[in-house]
């Protein structure tokens, strides 16, 4: 099987995840990334291996965020209490206060709902800013997937917000300005389209 990554070549055979990383270095990088955030206490995939520009890992039989709010026939404000607070273990697994690290991948294929918990994938690239940054990322791509009712989307999105503010004590009107900018990053990544909640 393979899956969809717009940077690497990831497939599964036999229960283990292979991605093919643009180069060695990256694929050291991340493992170490894996690996550290796993001995952390974080729900990541285990590293099998490394050769090369080759990481095998676990695979993760879950399902992802944008598929999960598809089939979801209530409002999802625990899947945003999980997640909100996996990314409070991983700002506190890599110093956020004293390193300024954030998860920046805040796509919603990268967090996988499993056994009544969250997992993060994919930590390939490494990014800096205010946690304000990574919030308003994930609910401009909440609010934007395709398919999915935006009520739906709106809630989850909204309760992200909520469970920021109070978990990790950040701003909403950081989070709202983040997300403003990025929906205009967006207009310049894909076609015009109706804005959130007039499609």
């Amino acid at each position: 099987m393979i899956f969809q990554s717009k940077r690497n070549k990831v497939t599964l055979d036999s229960g283990i995840i292979y991605k093919h990383a643009q180069s060695e270095e990256k694929a050291i990088l991340e493992a170490g990334k894996l690996e550290m955030l796993r001995n952390a206490g974080l729900r990541v995939p285990r590293v099998i291996s490394v050769q090369d520009a080759l990481i095998a890992m676990e695979f993760i039989d879950g399902i992802t965020l944008p598929d999960f709010l598809e089939s979801a026939s209530e409002p999802p404000f625990h899947q945003a209490q999980l997640i909100v607070n996996w990314l409070k273990q991983f700002y506190g697994a890599v110093g956020h206060d004293q390193t300024s690290e954030i998860r920046g991948d805040v796509n919603g294929r990268n967090f996988i709902f499993f056994e009544g918990s969250v997992w993060g994938i994919d930590f390939e690239q490494e990014e800096y800013g205010p946690i304000e940054k990574d919030i308003g990322r994930l609910c401009a791509f909440a609010r934007t997937y395709t398919g999915i009712p935006y009520g739906v989307l709106d809630s989850f999105a909204s309760e992200i917000e909520k469970q920021a503010v109070y978990i990790l004590h950040a701003k909403l009107d950081a989070i709202k300005a983040e997300e403003a900018l990025e929906y205009e990053a967006m207009k310049k990544r894909r076609p015009p389209k109706a804005p959130p909640g007039q499609e």
